[in-house]
């Protein structure tokens, strides 16, 4: 049977769980691995406030698939990537979330920063406010990336696997693109298609962090979303950073089958409960106003995209608490955080 369009879960919480979760879900979408790869694995650390947060990948998610990889495979070399962001360096995530400690007890895992690897300029695949990018050269020498995300919510409504690849652009400062990653987001998965994705669901998050003990696994990192964004109770087929990347034939929104601890699933709606909230209404309206009016006014200086910038700034901040707002702020520089969300590149082949 070809599992490449199957979506998986398995349910899990505490360290054994996961692990045999892992095995599992290699087991149920036919995850074959071989010797002597170059293997890349970029989970989502996003923030250093740790899992239970909800915001970034388990580390023991990311233990797991390794000891995993290791004891079915001999690879050359596994890499952990992750890039520096506003509001913290790669380095401090792999350190303060436990990944260096990975890298110690495994020989082969080394941890990438992606901002201070090399790199290389290729146009964008589908052509949009920007159309040249610069991607990370390991991703050219890898034989197989593995994408390890979360289950939230997000500005482009979840933050899911094609979101997950935002991360590895290595500029750290990336504000300025959050408006355009409808656009930009099916680019980067044509570019840097994982060949298996996790989407780490032990705990998720809304507007705040949800127990919900689950992974999910698939070689389709489109229909991964589409069953993510359907199990947290949105419509895939109204997202559209998820539709263009299924119009691009980056993967299918409608899986082959979905599979619930090795067994067929047909309502998801049973999955989660009550379902996720999702951003602020009005600020993707204010987004999309904005996206509107570019598209027919100057883009790079035009009031439609001050309305994208305002409107990406609002509903990224609805994900947050006051509390957390306020100290990612004193964290970074009230000022050059809004700045840095404001602030739009210097021309269409601006580096992304």
């Amino acid at each position: 049977m070809d599992h490449s369009h199957t979506v998986a879960l398995r349910r899990c919480s505490d360290d054994e769980s996961i692990a045999r979760a892992v095995t599992l879900l290699a087991e149920d979408t036919a995850f074959l691995l071989r010797d002597n790869l170059r293997i890349v694995i970029k989970p989502n650390l996003n923030d250093l406030s740790g899992p239970y947060s909800g915001f970034t990948t388990d580390v023991r998610v990311v233990d797991a698939l390794v000891k995993y990889i290791n004891a079915h495979s001999h690879p050359d070399q596994i890499y952990i990537v992750e890039s520096d962001s506003w509001n913290r360096l790669a380095g401090e995530a792999f350190e303060q979330l436990g990944y260096t400690e990975i890298a110690s007890a495994q020989k082969n895992v080394k941890l990438v920063n992606l901002t201070k690897t090399s790199g290389i300029n290729v146009e964008l695949p589908i052509p949009s406010f920007y159309d040249v990018i610069r991607i990370p050269r390991l991703f050219l020498d890898a034989n197989l990336f593995i994408s390890v995300a979360k289950l939230r919510t997000h500005h482009t409504v979840i933050s899911g696997i094609l979101k997950n690849q935002f991360g590895c652009i290595p500029r750290r400062f990336k504000g300025r693109y959050h408006a355009y990653l409808n656009d930009i987001l099916p680019s980067l998965n044509l570019l840097m298609r994982p060949d298996w994705s996790l989407v780490d669901g032990i705990i998720g998050r809304d507007v705040r962090p949800r127990e919900l003990d689950l992974l999910l696994a698939s070689h389709d990192p489109v229909a991964a979303d589409s069953v993510s964004a359907r199990i947290m109770g949105f419509d895939p087929r109204r997202i559209p950073h998820i539709s263009r990347a299924a119009a691009k034939s980056v993967g299918t929104m409608d899986p082959e089958s979905v599979l619930l601890d090795g067994k067929p699933v047909t309502n998801l709606d049973s999955i989660i409960s009550p379902k996720f909230i999702g951003p602020s209404p009005l600020g993707l309206r204010l987004t999309n106003l904005g996206l509107a009016l570019t598209r027919t006014t100057n883009r790079s200086k035009g009031i439609g995209d001050f309305f994208v910038k305002i409107g990406a700034l609002w509903t990224g901040a609805s994900q947050y608490s006051k509390k957390e707002i306020l100290e990612k702020l004193r964290a970074y520089g009230m000022v050059k955080a809004v700045y840095d969300s404001l602030q739009v590149g210097g021309g269409r082949r601006d580096e992304v």
